[in-house]
């Protein structure tokens, strides 16, 4: 599939895809660790990214964490690469839709699916 970078639909519908799936793997992630409440524990990760990257954190998480980091890594490098891939800018591009994607209705929205 040939990708135009300049529909926002369509970079919208492939972002989307991509952190949805990288979401859903942080929570099986935590599941397979034995987290209890792996939606918050998810929003957790998320969150300490996010410090991470944009407040120039120190990264003090356990290895769970740090795995669940790369999971997200992965993401926005594939999203910068298979996305936004005309610019010069793909990763700033990829972390800025990375933010702006909705983790909490993906998380609920997981939850719902694996209750049926």
């Amino acid at each position: 599939m040939i990708i135009d970078s300049s529909n926002f639909r369509q970079i919208n519908i492939l972002t989307n895809k991509y952190f949805y799936q990288t979401t859903s793997k942080i929570m099986t992630l935590l599941e397979s660790q034995g987290v209890e409440n792996t939606a918050d524990e998810t929003l957790k990760v998320i969150s300490a990214y996010r410090d991470i990257v944009t407040k120039k954190s120190k990264n003090k998480f356990n290895s769970s964490y740090n795995k669940a980091f790369k999971q997200i890594d992965e993401a926005i490098e594939s999203v910068a690469h298979k996305v936004f891939y005309d610019s010069d800018i793909s990763y700033d591009k990829a972390y800025r839709s990375f933010e702006n994607f909705d983790h909490l209705n993906a998380i609920l929205g997981r939850q719902r699916n694996k209750k049926k």
